[in-house]
């Protein structure tokens, strides 16, 4: 059964990599009046990728879609300016105009050495916090209606760190969760994109440090633990171990086994934040 379970993932992890590589957006940076900015606008036959690809997401059950041109410019535009407080313009040639935010990618800063394990643990710990706090927000969904605010696709790529003073942003909102989902667990979905993609790029021994490091920042300070929220994420992990789907492999690659540690070490993160109702004290594991 081991066996099996892990050839299965191999596969889907096959692609999800093959996922990975579509690109439906042209992504440039552009100069408009001594300001820079990221331009994006979809590839001229990014209609048909997102027709077909959602219609293949939603038969994996991955609870996500990419929206159509349109319907993708006004939600970026509406997340922009309720947590940002910038109105985004379009140009005359369709380009969505996003002015760029200093910083470095949460991604970059944890691929480079000059970071210490400590100071990347104390990054992941914002970047969770920040995402809590996205998800405090309501915003108009495509469908019109008021929602609490979720990413869609809560990667390292798309959270960056900026440092005077310290804090981590979110950004690229090409992806939504399905309206039929409810808000928690679209919530814990943001959680364990960040988690995986995160693991990424860290050694195996620092999971548990890790998993520890993101519950705590999501619940911040407060004893009052966001109960529904962890309660979801923690059957949302229990539920994927022996149902791989490529999206979420396309999102963070981790080889089986260290997926498989890397579950246990959040599932003991979130039991011991629920016991405790308080900070977690995380395990040491060396290498």
């Amino acid at each position: 059964m081991e066996l099996a379970d892990e050839l299965r993932y191999r596969l889907v992890s096959w692609l999800g990599n093959r996922l990975a590589g579509v690109k439906i957006n042209k992504v440039r940076r552009m100069d408009v009046n001594r300001r820079t900015y990221c331009a994006k606008r979809r590839r001229w036959f990014g209609s048909l990728l997102i027709a077909t690809g959602n219609i293949y997401l939603k038969r994996t059950g991955a609870g996500v879609r990419a929206l159509p041109n349109h319907q993708w410019q006004l939600r970026e535009s509406e997340v922009y300016r309720v947590v940002h407080d910038l109105e985004l313009m379009t140009d005359s040639s369709g380009w969505l105009l996003i002015p760029e935010f200093s910083g470095t990618v949460l991604a970059t800063y944890l691929e480079s050495e000059a970071h210490s394990e400590t100071e990347k643990l104390d990054a992941i710990r914002l970047a969770s916090l920040s995402l809590s706090s996205l998800h405090s927000i309501e915003v108009q969904s495509p469908d019109g209606q008021q929602r609490p605010l979720s990413h869609g696709d809560a990667t390292a790529q798309n959270v960056i760190l900026g440092t005077s003073p310290m804090k981590a942003s979110w950004f690229d909102f090409d992806m939504t969760h399905d309206n039929l989902r409810d808000t928690h667990w679209r919530h814990a979905d943001d959680l364990r994109a960040l988690t995986y993609s995160v693991a990424e790029r860290l050694r195996a021994a620092m999971f548990p440090s890790l998993s520890t490091a993101i519950v705590e920042g999501y619940c911040g300070a407060e004893r009052d633990v966001p109960t529904p929220v962890l309660d979801a994420l923690a059957e949302s992990v229990s539920y994927w171990q022996t149902r791989p789907i490529s999206f979420h492999l396309a999102q963070a690659r981790v080889g089986y086994r260290e997926r498989r540690f890397l579950d246990g070490a959040l599932l003991d993160a979130i039991r011991c934040r629920k016991n405790a109702g308080g900070p977690v004290q995380s395990r040491v594991v060396t290498s």
